[in-house]
């Protein structure tokens, strides 16, 4: 019977997609259930005397967000971090009467000094229907932004060199450890990450010097490599991961916390 109910198990093409998928570097393997993100962040920071976060990537707070609700109806201090101006000062006019959360504009690198952010130009900005590309859509790889406008914009006229499509912004950069240290973070219960494309460096290098009880990344821009390196070092780290969102392209990893002498 054990053997049966293992072969229809192994038959079900939920199950088999699945497994394709995290063979395929396409999906963690599931070491934890389907739980909303909400429902988990939630019962951290019920566990929590202090709750601190960093968002890397916040664009203006609200297009795509789905941490904002959890910021702004909890009591929560730290910082979202977002490399365009113009991003910025929609952040600092949306957490205007929240003291405790704090707006600073650079980006996330591997160095410290000034780079040029790549983002659509704004004639390209708009498709022919009306419709507006998604301005969340920059990144300090110029082929990020170039291969989501090739592969969701039809309407570009052909033989578009990326120089046309793409326009720059210096931005203020650091590594995460500089970054952390200049913003005098010291512990971290929550990293949020939305860089398009450089996510998993930017996990790596908190893994580096810091271990956040919640870690939550965008992974469906990120090469299979890269994926599966990232996966695999919080799950070494002690991380249990499940994918999430409607698309699966996002991984939440949660790590349990070290029980203190009296509790062992």
């Amino acid at each position: 019977m054990n053997l049966l109910k293992r072969l229809r198990r192994l038959a079900n093409p939920a199950h088999l997609a699945r497994a394709v998928a995290v063979r395929s570097g396409e999906m963690p393997s599931a070491t934890l259930r389907e739980d909303l993100f909400g429902l988990v962040v939630r019962g951290v920071h019920a566990e929590c005397e202090r709750f601190r976060f960093v968002q890397v990537g916040g664009y203006d707070g609200v297009t795509n967000d789905y941490l904002r609700e959890f910021l702004l109806s909890h009591q929560v201090e730290g910082f979202i971090v977002e490399p365009q101006m113009a991003a910025c000062e929609a952040l600092e006019k949306l957490y205007a009467a929240r003291p405790d959360i704090h707006i600073h504009r650079g980006a996330v690198s591997d160095q410290i000094g000034e780079l040029e952010l790549y983002k659509v130009a704004e004639a390209y900005r708009t498709a022919p229907d009306g419709s507006k590309v998604p301005h969340s859509i920059a990144s300090l790889d110029p082929q990020h932004p170039y291969r989501y406008m090739q592969k969701h914009a039809a309407w570009l006229p052909r033989g578009l060199k990326m120089t046309d499509l793409l326009a720059t912004e210096t931005v203020p950069t650091h590594d995460l450890r500089s970054l952390f240290t200049l913003l005098r973070i010291d512990a971290l219960e929550l990293l949020f990450v939305d860089a398009e494309g450089f996510d998993a460096n930017i996990v790596m290098q908190a893994l580096e010097f810091c271990r956040p009880r919640i870690i939550n990344f965008e992974h469906k821009g990120l090469q299979r490599v890269a994926r599966r390196d990232v996966w695999r070092r919080l799950e070494a780290s002690g991380y249990r991961l499940m994918a999430h969102r409607g698309d699966y392209g996002d991984t939440l990893a949660v790590r349990e916390p070290v029980p203190t002498p009296a509790e062992r």
